[in-house]
C-alpha cells in the first residue's frame, strides 16, 4: 500500500476541463471527452482516455486533468487487478490496473507506468505515458 504516492504534477501538462451534464469524475481516475471538446466525464474499461483526473466533480464542475502525454507523475485510484511497480497501466471501471501485453488481439489503451505496487482502493504513483494501444488477451 502506498502511504503517501509520489506526486510530481508540476511536470505535468495540467488543463481545466467542465464535467459534462449529467457526468462525473473522480479524483485519481481517467477521464474521456465529453460530447463537446471542453467536455469530460469518466472512462470506464478500455476506453480512451486523455488525462486523470486530479480532483472530483459533478456535472458542470470546472475541474484538472493531468493529460496523458506530456509528461509528471501523478496519484492514480487502484483498480481491480491492483497495480505492480513497472507495469504497463489501463483504464478500467474502478480505477487503474495492470495490463500485460502481448498474447491476443483484443486492443487495449495504455495510459501509464506503474511506480508503486498497491492493492484495490489505494493511491499509487504512475508516470503519465503517452497513450497508446497495444493488443492483449
Amino acid at each position: 500500500m502506498a502511504v503517501r504516492p509520489l506526486d510530481h504534477t508540476s511536470c505535468a501538462l495540467v488543463l481545466k476541463y467542465t464535467v459534462q451534464a449529467a457526468g462525473t469524475v473522480t479524483k485519481g481516475m481517467c477521464v474521456k471527452l465529453g460530447t463537446v471538446e471542453t467536455d469530460v466525464l469518466s472512462a470506464s474499461t478500455n476506453e480512451k482516455a486523455i488525462g486523470i483526473a486530479l480532483e472530483s466533480g459533478v456535472a458542470g464542475d470546472i475541474v484538472n486533468i493531468a493529460m496523458l502525454g506530456c509528461g509528471g507523475i501523478v496519484p492514480v485510484l487502484i483498480g481491480t487487478g491492483g497495480s505492480t511497480h513497472g507495469e504497463h497501466a489501463i483504464c478500467t471501471t474502478n480505477g487503474v490496473t495492470n495490463q500485460t501485453l502481448g498474447g491476443g488481439t483484443t486492443v487495449k489503451y495504455i495510459v501509464g507506468t506503474f511506480l508503486e505496487t498497491c492493492v484495490v482502493g489505494d493511491y499509487g504513483a504512475m508516470v503519465l505515458n503517452g497513450r497508446f494501444a497495444s493488443g492483449a488477451a
